[in-house]
């Protein structure tokens, strides 16, 4: 899926999802649904950006998000999904899910 550059994002609402690797139910596997609510705390504290609404499954979210001020969103999104996916392969080596692991190589 190509990306688009998201400019002007003052004072407005984006849904926006994403998936796991070939769709792989990491949050649950990993039990990792809290990163996401740690994500969506830092980027309300750090950005200012609120979540209207979001739904966790175990292999992808969808969130409803409002910019108060000027973010890159892209740039917001993929620093959160970075962090996260080092968190989950983190709690996979513990849990030894090495089948897991081999596929995400």
């Amino acid at each position: 899926m190509a990306i688009k550059a998201i400019h002007d994002t003052v004072d407005k609402t984006w849904f926006i999802t994403f998936t796991c690797f070939s769709w792989i139910p990491l949050f649950q596997i990993a039990d990792s649904y809290g990163l996401v609510y740690n994500w969506l705390n830092l980027i309300k504290e750090k950005y200012s950006i609120d979540t209207t609404a979001f739904v966790i499954m175990p292999n992808h979210l969808h969130a409803i998000l409002h910019l108060n001020t000027s973010n890159n969103l892209n740039k917001v999104i993929s620093n959160g999904k970075r962090f996260m996916a080092y968190k989950i392969v983190k709690r996979l080596k513990l849990k030894a899910q090495d089948d897991i692991l081999l596929k995400l190589r």
